[in-house]
Protein backbone atom coordinates (compact mmCIF):
# COMPACT_ATOMS: atom_id res chain seq x y z
CA UNK A 1 0.00 0.00 0.00
CA UNK A 2 1.28 3.56 -0.58
CA UNK A 3 0.04 6.83 0.59
CA UNK A 4 0.13 9.89 -2.09
CA UNK A 5 0.88 13.24 -0.35
CA UNK A 6 -0.84 16.48 -2.38
CA UNK A 7 1.04 19.77 -1.67
CA UNK A 8 -0.39 22.71 -3.31
CA UNK A 9 -0.61 26.47 -2.18
CA UNK A 10 -3.70 26.63 -0.84
CA UNK A 11 -5.96 23.16 1.00
CA UNK A 12 -8.57 23.57 -1.56
CA UNK A 13 -5.54 23.41 -4.56
CA UNK A 14 -4.58 19.85 -3.41
CA UNK A 15 -7.96 19.05 -2.76
CA UNK A 16 -8.71 19.42 -6.06
CA UNK A 17 -5.77 17.53 -7.54
CA UNK A 18 -6.93 14.83 -5.26
CA UNK A 19 -10.27 14.79 -6.67
CA UNK A 20 -8.97 15.06 -10.78
CA UNK A 21 -6.10 12.61 -9.88
CA UNK A 22 -8.53 9.75 -8.54
CA UNK A 23 -10.04 9.50 -12.31
CA UNK A 24 -6.79 8.18 -13.50
CA UNK A 25 -5.36 6.02 -11.15
CA UNK A 26 -4.21 2.58 -11.46
CA UNK A 27 -6.99 0.40 -11.08
CA UNK A 28 -9.98 2.95 -11.79
CA UNK A 29 -12.03 2.22 -14.18
CA UNK A 30 -12.46 5.39 -16.20
CA UNK A 31 -9.43 6.77 -17.40
CA UNK A 32 -10.63 10.04 -19.43
CA UNK A 33 -8.21 11.96 -21.24
CA UNK A 34 -9.94 15.37 -19.87
CA UNK A 35 -8.63 14.23 -16.15
CA UNK A 36 -5.05 13.79 -17.14
CA UNK A 37 -5.80 17.35 -18.71
CA UNK A 38 -6.84 18.82 -15.60
CA UNK A 39 -4.27 16.66 -13.27
CA UNK A 40 -1.08 17.54 -15.73
CA UNK A 41 -2.40 21.32 -15.48
CA UNK A 42 -2.75 21.59 -12.04
CA UNK A 43 0.46 19.81 -11.60
CA UNK A 44 1.80 22.89 -13.70
CA UNK A 45 2.99 20.49 -16.51
CA UNK A 46 3.53 22.47 -20.24
CA UNK A 47 0.58 22.65 -22.03
CA UNK A 48 1.51 21.40 -24.93
CA UNK A 49 3.65 18.26 -22.98
CA UNK A 50 -0.14 17.31 -21.21
CA UNK A 51 -1.80 18.22 -24.80
CA UNK A 52 0.47 14.93 -26.32
CA UNK A 53 -0.43 12.56 -23.28
CA UNK A 54 -3.87 13.13 -23.72
CA UNK A 55 -3.47 12.51 -27.28
CA UNK A 56 -1.54 8.80 -26.14
CA UNK A 57 -4.48 8.02 -23.64
CA UNK A 58 -6.90 9.03 -26.26
CA UNK A 59 -5.59 6.36 -28.76
CA UNK A 60 -3.72 4.10 -26.37
CA UNK A 61 -0.60 4.43 -24.72
CA UNK A 62 0.99 1.20 -26.10
CA UNK A 63 -0.19 2.31 -29.47
CA UNK A 64 1.88 3.17 -32.73
CA UNK A 65 -0.27 5.00 -34.80
CA UNK A 66 -0.20 2.74 -38.52
CA UNK A 67 1.65 0.12 -36.65
CA UNK A 68 -0.34 -1.54 -33.69
CA UNK A 69 -0.39 -1.87 -30.30
CA UNK A 70 1.19 -3.75 -27.77
CA UNK A 71 4.52 -1.32 -27.42
CA UNK A 72 5.99 -0.33 -24.02
CA UNK A 73 4.12 2.89 -22.66
CA UNK A 74 7.52 4.75 -22.91
CA UNK A 75 8.78 3.31 -26.23
CA UNK A 76 5.81 4.98 -27.40
CA UNK A 77 6.48 8.26 -25.65
CA UNK A 78 9.90 8.18 -26.45
CA UNK A 79 9.20 7.79 -30.55
CA UNK A 80 6.62 10.58 -30.13
CA UNK A 81 8.83 12.80 -28.53
CA UNK A 82 12.24 11.82 -30.12
CA UNK A 83 15.14 14.91 -31.51
CA UNK A 84 18.25 15.37 -33.07
CA UNK A 85 18.88 18.01 -30.68
CA UNK A 86 17.48 15.61 -27.34
CA UNK A 87 18.31 17.24 -23.96
CA UNK A 88 19.10 15.72 -20.91
CA UNK A 89 17.51 17.95 -18.36
CA UNK A 90 13.74 16.86 -19.89
CA UNK A 91 14.90 13.33 -20.23
CA UNK A 92 12.22 11.05 -18.42
CA UNK A 93 14.00 8.06 -19.30
CA UNK A 94 15.43 7.62 -15.79
CA UNK A 95 12.60 8.31 -13.63
CA UNK A 96 11.48 4.97 -13.02
CA UNK A 97 15.35 4.85 -11.32
CA UNK A 98 14.38 7.50 -9.65
CA UNK A 99 16.80 9.59 -11.69
CA UNK A 100 15.24 12.65 -13.39
CA UNK A 101 14.51 16.93 -13.79
CA UNK A 102 10.58 16.30 -14.34
CA UNK A 103 7.81 13.84 -13.75
CA UNK A 104 6.01 14.21 -16.77
CA UNK A 105 6.81 13.18 -20.83
CA UNK A 106 7.99 16.00 -22.59
CA UNK A 107 6.08 16.63 -26.22
CA UNK A 108 9.80 16.50 -27.73
CA UNK A 109 13.01 15.91 -26.34
CA UNK A 110 13.51 19.39 -27.43
CA UNK A 111 10.42 21.50 -25.75
CA UNK A 112 11.11 25.13 -24.98
CA UNK A 113 8.62 24.66 -22.40
CA UNK A 114 9.73 21.68 -20.62
CA UNK A 115 13.30 22.97 -20.81
CA UNK A 116 12.35 26.43 -18.89
CA UNK A 117 11.01 23.95 -16.38
CA UNK A 118 13.37 21.01 -15.96
CA UNK A 119 16.34 24.45 -16.18
CA UNK A 120 14.59 25.90 -13.52
CA UNK A 121 14.33 22.98 -11.30
CA UNK A 122 17.79 22.22 -11.61
CA UNK A 123 19.01 25.52 -10.70
CA UNK A 124 16.94 25.23 -7.65
CA UNK A 125 18.92 22.03 -6.99
CA UNK A 126 21.76 23.65 -7.43
CA UNK A 127 21.15 26.46 -4.92
CA UNK A 128 21.52 23.95 -2.23
CA UNK A 129 23.83 21.56 -3.73
CA UNK A 130 25.52 22.19 -6.67
CA UNK A 131 27.61 18.89 -6.98
CA UNK A 132 24.48 17.26 -6.58
CA UNK A 133 22.52 18.72 -9.44
CA UNK A 134 25.42 18.69 -11.88
CA UNK A 135 25.33 15.13 -10.97
CA UNK A 136 21.72 14.76 -11.71
CA UNK A 137 22.78 16.61 -15.04
CA UNK A 138 25.32 13.89 -15.99
CA UNK A 139 23.16 10.86 -15.03
CA UNK A 140 20.59 11.67 -17.34
CA UNK A 141 22.91 12.49 -20.72
CA UNK A 142 24.38 10.08 -22.88
CA UNK A 143 22.62 7.58 -25.24
CA UNK A 144 19.79 5.36 -24.38
CA UNK A 145 18.45 2.50 -25.93
CA UNK A 146 14.79 1.51 -25.27
CA UNK A 147 13.43 -1.43 -26.49
CA UNK A 148 9.61 -2.25 -27.60
CA UNK A 149 9.22 -3.74 -24.47
CA UNK A 150 10.43 -1.01 -22.09
CA UNK A 151 13.77 -2.43 -21.16
CA UNK A 152 16.52 0.23 -21.40
CA UNK A 153 20.00 0.61 -21.35
CA UNK A 154 23.17 3.05 -21.49
CA UNK A 155 25.18 2.96 -24.49
CA UNK A 156 28.89 4.05 -24.66
CA UNK A 157 30.14 3.38 -27.89
CA UNK A 158 29.75 -0.47 -29.05
CA UNK A 159 29.48 -1.51 -25.11
CA UNK A 160 25.45 -1.62 -23.50
CA UNK A 161 25.35 -1.74 -20.15
CA UNK A 162 22.00 -1.75 -17.93
CA UNK A 163 21.84 0.50 -15.19
CA UNK A 164 20.81 -1.05 -11.60
CA UNK A 165 17.66 0.63 -9.82
CA UNK A 166 17.90 2.45 -6.06
CA UNK A 167 18.00 -1.06 -4.64
CA UNK A 168 20.97 -2.26 -6.25
CA UNK A 169 18.94 -4.58 -8.80
CA UNK A 170 19.52 -4.65 -12.54
CA UNK A 171 15.95 -5.59 -14.30
CA UNK A 172 16.47 -9.16 -16.06
CA UNK A 173 15.09 -7.56 -19.40
CA UNK A 174 17.28 -4.67 -19.04
CA UNK A 175 20.31 -7.22 -19.30
CA UNK A 176 18.94 -9.15 -21.97
CA UNK A 177 19.31 -6.25 -24.54
CA UNK A 178 22.27 -5.01 -23.13
CA UNK A 179 23.75 -8.47 -24.09
CA UNK A 180 22.18 -8.52 -27.26
CA UNK A 181 23.40 -5.22 -28.07
CA UNK A 182 26.65 -5.63 -27.22
CA UNK A 183 27.33 -8.86 -28.99
CA UNK A 184 25.38 -6.85 -32.33
CA UNK A 185 22.67 -9.25 -31.81
CA UNK A 186 20.23 -5.76 -32.44
CA UNK A 187 20.75 -2.79 -34.36
CA UNK A 188 19.18 0.69 -32.78
CA UNK A 189 17.45 2.91 -34.60
CA UNK A 190 17.51 6.73 -33.99
CA UNK A 191 14.01 8.54 -34.70
CA UNK A 192 10.45 7.17 -35.68
CA UNK A 193 11.50 4.89 -38.29
CA UNK A 194 11.75 0.99 -37.34
CA UNK A 195 9.08 0.11 -35.11
CA UNK A 196 10.56 -3.08 -33.81
CA UNK A 197 13.81 -1.68 -33.55
CA UNK A 198 14.97 -0.49 -30.30
CA UNK A 199 15.29 2.84 -30.18
CA UNK A 200 18.20 5.00 -30.04
CA UNK A 201 17.94 8.26 -28.18
CA UNK A 202 21.28 10.53 -27.47
CA UNK A 203 20.82 13.09 -25.19
CA UNK A 204 23.13 16.02 -24.99
CA UNK A 205 24.13 17.68 -21.37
Amino acid sequence: PRRVMYVARTAADAEALRAAEADVLPGTAARSDQAHVEVGARLGFPPCCVAAFAARVRRGVDVLPGVGRGFAEDFVAARDAWSPDARAVVNPLWMRHRVALVSFYPCAFDCAAALRLAEATRDLVAQRDRALAAALVAALSGSIVLSRDGARVELHGDVASARPHDDGQIDPADAALADALSRGALQPRAGRAGPAAPLRVDFSA
